[in-house]
């Protein structure tokens, strides 16, 4: 009895686990464009990602730029981000409370931002570029909310 109750137990463990909102994707080509990692001609990029985690799956994340809203992000997604050079905030407001990774991005440069949850929404790291690569080659493009080049902060 005790065995069932363990396997049904971990069935629905499974099952509910995949339960977890996604943002809405990107199409395929915007996808498989991104992780070439080539920034557009005069413009920086910055790649915001996700860690998948066990914990606070059911949330959709905001993600700000320069106080404006580019997207949403769930668990292992990421988002690709064209920018000016210059100075430019992150921010992704978790359940607790909201956090900013400031930047400086220079033309033909790319910037990672990997989001982790320690419960708090609090930790956000930039990563170098190989730890940012291939991260966000085992993720999927969420779709932006708003396109085009965001200019740089005064």
């Amino acid at each position: 009895m005790k065995k069932t109750l363990l396997i049904a137990v971990c069935a629905l463990t499974v099952a509910l686990a995949g339960c977890a909102p996604h943002a809405p994707l990107a199409p395929k080509e915007d996808d498989a464009l991104a992780k070439q990692f080539e920034p557009r001609r005069g413009l920086g990029a910055i790649y915001v990602f996700r860690k998948k985690q066990f914990t606070d799956r059911k949330y959709l994340l905001p993600v700000t730029l320069d106080g404006q809203l580019v997207g949403h992000i769930s668990e292992y997604e990421y988002l690709r981000i064209d920018v000016k050079p210059g100075r430019h905030v992150i921010t992704i407001k978790g359940a607790a409370n909201i956090k900013s990774e400031k930047l400086n991005v220079e033309v033909g440069s790319i910037a990672y931002v990997e989001f982790l949850n320690d419960g708090d929404y609090r930790v956000y790291r930039s990563v170098d570029e190989e730890t940012g690569k291939n991260a966000i080659k085992k993720r999927d493009m969420a779709r932006k909310h708003i396109s085009g080049v965001f200019p740089a902060l005064p």
